[in-house]
């Protein structure tokens, strides 16, 4: 019977394993993907932001005292359609009756330099006035 030395078991060195370095792990081709798709987001996001400030500034806003000049409600827009940006704060003539208790008073509001109150409430749109049929 032989016995092993305790040289015999240590035969071979065990080499070193290092740990990839940055540069390798960067070139694996699940983090080039990953680098590509972030870019690809950047650039969505980046002509999103483009198009957002295009939207933004009004090129064809209407002429000074346009919205001042009071016009018939149904030259203007009709019941529950989209109101355009350019017609907010067009004057209108409609003529209607109000719903009875749906009356809000809003506070400190300017009229002419001095300060009053707004009282809004629901108006219900005579036909006739409507150009169509009211709801």
């Amino acid at each position: 019977m032989t016995l092993a030395s305790p040289d015999a078991s240590a035969a071979a060195p065990i080499p070193e394993v290092f740990p990839p370095t940055l540069r390798e792990v960067m070139l694996r081709p699940w983090w080039i993907g990953m680098l590509l798709f972030a870019l690809l987001v950047a650039a969505v996001f980046a002509w999103l932001g483009q198009w957002q400030l295009g939207r933004a500034i009004d090129t064809n806003p209407p002429p000074p005292g346009a919205t001042e000049q009071v016009q018939p409600i149904a030259a203007v827009t009709a019941p529950g359609e989209y109101l355009p940006e350019p017609l907010v704060g067009q004057r209108v003539e409609v003529a209607g009756t109000f719903v009875a208790g749906d009356f809000l008073v809003v506070s400190s509001r300017f009229n002419d330099g001095q300060e009053g109150y707004w009282v809004t409430g629901q108006l219900r749109v005579d036909p006739a006035s409507a150009g169509g049929d009211a709801p």
